[in-house]
């Protein structure tokens, strides 16, 4: 990512599977952040009781890499974990805005297509 481009994040929403009690989950972020999430949906750590939701639970709007990325993010099959899923942030925001366009829609020949 070069200095003059504004820092990518994904902007999700965590649920407690058991409760339904949700809360803003931004990725990525540090490992405290993380602790607050799951204290604030009240999931014990290590649990694996949560899920996530493609949409911000504060209603800020996805971008359209987030929305493509929205069946990886809800997988009812294989739900990826916190630090999955801030391991995935981390890594798109080291992309400049060009190579998440390329991400996005599945082009990775850097322009050739």
């Amino acid at each position: 990512m070069n200095n003059k481009e504004k820092p990518w994040f994904m902007r999700l929403t965590i649920q407690n599977n058991r409760t339904g009690q949700q809360s803003s989950a931004i990725y990525p972020c540090n490992k405290y952040e993380m602790l607050e999430n799951l204290n604030w949906c009240r999931i014990p750590y290590g649990s694996g009781n949560y899920s996530h939701l493609a949409t911000s639970y504060i209603r800020v709007a996805a971008d359209s890499l987030q929305e493509a990325l929205a069946g990886i993010i809800e997988n009812k099959d294989h739900p990826p974990s916190i630090m999955e899923l801030n391991c995935l942030g981390e890594q798109i925001q080291r992309m400049s805005s060009q190579m998440r366009i390329y991400l996005e829609t599945g082009c990775y020949y850097c322009g050739n297509h």
